[in-house]
């Protein structure tokens, strides 16, 4: 959905992993490198990540 919606993303994670338009930032290798394991891409581009951060 980002996709369409802005020029540009940064990608960070403790470190910048990737800046730039979506099409360069949104590709799964980088996407990857950053959530591992928690990290699925349906076949219609939607990416679901595990937020562990908004678990009790």
């Amino acid at each position: 959905m980002i996709r369409t919606r802005v020029d540009r993303l940064v990608l960070l994670k403790t470190r910048l992993f990737a800046a730039g338009p979506p099409a360069d930032v949104l590709k799964p290798d980088i996407l990857h490198q950053v959530y591992g394991k928690d990290l699925v891409i349906t076949e219609k581009d939607l990416v679901i990540v595990e937020d562990y951060h908004h678990h009790h």
